[in-house]
C-alpha cells in the first residue's frame, strides 16, 4: 500500500466534532468514476485530489476507501461515498477484517474496531512505540475464538475478545511467513519458501506441503483450498501432492480475491473471472489499477485518482465478459 500523503488540509477549513474531513471533502461521480478533492476557501485555488491507497469490502453492499486523508464508505456499491465517523480521519488501515461481532481495522495508527459495519471507528489499541505489530499487518484472519495475524513475516496470536493483546509467536526454526487462512482446527501458513504449515496452536507447527516458489495467497473456494505463486493457481489437498489448476497466466504481479463462489485473478492491467471449469476475462478492467474490492458480484478498482465500478452480472448479459481458450 502507499504511504504517500497528499497535502495538509487547508487551514481555514471549518473543524467539526470529527475534524475537518466532514466538511472538506467532495465527491463528484461523473462517468462511473469517483473524484475525492478538497474545498478550498478560496475560489481560485486548485483543488488537491487525495490519494486512494486501498479498497476493502465491508458487508453486503458496503465497500470502504483508505484514502490520504481518511476513511470513505459506501453503502450503495460504490456509486457515492461519506466520511466514516468516529476515530477515522487518521485511519489508513494495512488490513480490514471480517470478524462475528465487528470490523478490525489494523493500521499505522492503531488497531481499530467498528461495531456498525464501518460507518465509525474506534481504536482498541494506539501505537504507543516505534513498531507495533499492527502497523506492519500484511494479512490476518479468525478461527473460533482466535485471531492470528502476520506483521513482518512473523506469527502473533490473540484471543478474539481481546485483539489488542497479541502475542508473538516464536518458533526454533522462523519461517517467513506470506500468507494465512483459517482451517476448521488452526490455520494455513505460506511461507516465502513455498512451505505449507498447519498451525492447530501457537505451540504446534506442522509441514504438510511444498509449493514451488512464494506463497502469495491462500483462499477457500467451492470447497478447495487455493494457493498462488509466481502467477500460478495450485488446490490443496490433505493427503495428496499439491496440484496445478489450469488458469489464465497473468505473470509473476498476479493476485487472488475470493468472494463467495467468485474468484479474481488480476494484475494492474487484466483480470479473469473463473469458476470451476472456466474463466472468463473481464473486458474494460481499467489499465494501470492500483487496488482491487470484490463483494457479491460487484468489483471495485482504482487507479489512485478515480475509483470504478463493476458488475460482473451485466458484464456477463452484455457479453463483455470472453472465456479463455485454455480453460
Amino acid at each position: 500500500m502507499s504511504t504517500q500523503h497528499a497535502a495538509a488540509p487547508p487551514h481555514k477549513a471549518t473543524p467539526t466534532p470529527q475534524g475537518w474531513l466532514q466538511g472538506a471533502f467532495e465527491v463528484d461521480l461523473h462517468a462511473s468514476r469517483l473524484y475525492i478533492i478538497s474545498k478550498h476557501a478560496r475560489r481560485d485555488a486548485h483543488p488537491a485530489k487525495a490519494h486512494i491507497n486501498a479498497l476493502y469490502p465491508a458487508t453486503q453492499g458496503r465497500f470502504l476507501a483508505a484514502t490520504s486523508w481518511g476513511l470513505l464508505s459506501s453503502e450503495d456499491q460504490g456509486r457515492s461515498w461519506t466520511p466514516c465517523a468516529g476515530d477515522a480521519l487518521a485511519l489508513d488501515p494495512l488490513v480490514v477484517l471480517h470478524t462475528p461481532r465487528q470490523l478490525l481495522a489494523f493500521s499505522p495508527s492503531g488497531l481499530h474496531a467498528s461495531q456498525d459495519a464501518g460507518r465509525s471507528w474506534e481504536p482498541l489499541s494506539r501505537s504507543r512505540h516505534d513498531a507495533p505489530p499492527w502497523a506492519r499487518a500484511e494479512d490476518a484472519a479468525i478461527q473460533d475464538e482466535h485471531l492470528a495475524f502476520i506483521a513482518g513475516g512473523d506469527l502473533w496470536w490473540a484471543d478474539l475478545a481481546r485483539p489488542h493483546l497479541p502475542k508473538h509467536i516464536a518458533w526454533t526454526r522462523k519461517p517467513y511467513i506470506t500468507s494465512i487462512l483459517p482451517l476448521p482446527r488452526g490455520f494455513l501458513l505460506g511461507t516465502r519458501s513455498g512451505a505449507l504449515l498447519h498451525v492447530p496452536a501457537p505451540d504446534d507447527v506442522q509441514a504438510v506441503g511444498q509449493l514451488p516458489g512464494p506463497v502469495e495467497a491462500l483462499a477457500s473456494w467451492r470447497g478447495h483450498t487455493l494457493a498462488l505463486t509466481r502467477g500460478c493457481l495450485w488446490t490443496l489437498h490433505p493427503h495428496r501432492d499439491p496440484a496445478l489448476l489450469p488458469t489464465p497466466w497473468l505473470g509473476h504481479q498476479a493476485r487472488l480475491l475470493v468472494a463467495r463462489d467468485t474468484a479474481l485473478l488480476y494484475n494492474h492491467q487484466d483480470a479473469w473471472i473463473g469458476d470451476d471449469a472456466n474463466w472468463w476475462r473481464v473486458e474494460g478492467f481499467p489499465h494501470k489499477t492500483s487496488h482491487v474490492a470484490l463483494q457479491a458480484g460487484t468489483l471495485l478498482t482504482t487507479d489512485q485518482k478515480h475509483i470504478h465500478t463493476l458488475q460482473l452480472a451485466d458484464l456477463l448479459r452484455c457479453g463483455t465478459l470472453h472465456r479463455a481458450t485454455h480453460p
